[in-house]
């Protein structure tokens, strides 16, 4: 009985603990996007706090670019990856939707309706 009590207790405190752990994902809108770049604004002053380049690399990325407008709203996770704080593999979502989310839904769209939104 003395050990069910201490896993139960070590694994309760291990759940509260990954509970209270901080998410360090930031949020920006879209104000414009061109030549495969889009410009953040993360505290809503109407001017370009970040910027992500290299949007087409790869075929994520492209469809992920082709289906971004101004005024939608992204969620990145700076510093995971090697090529810098804001390449495209740091974008968790756009408008709730992650990058995979995001790929088939352009792919469908863009075959039964020929275009994306």
């Amino acid at each position: 009985m003395k050990l069910y009590k201490k896993v139960f207790l070590t694994l309760s405190g291990a759940g509260m603990l990954t509970a209270c752990a901080s998410d360090t994902s930031y949020q920006g809108i879209v104000i414009e996007k061109k030549e495969y770049k889009i410009f953040l604004d993360a505290d809503k002053d109407g001017i370009v706090d970040h910027a992500f380049q290299g949007l087409n690399y790869g075929s994520t990325h492209r469809l992920m670019y082709a289906y971004i407008m101004p005024g939608d709203t992204v969620v990145w996770e700076p510093g995971n990856s090697f090529k810098g704080p804001y390449h495209p593999r740091n974008i968790k979502t756009v408008n709730g939707l992650t990058q995979d989310e995001i790929s088939n839904l352009v792919r469908v769209r863009k075959s039964y309706y020929g275009k994306i939104r």
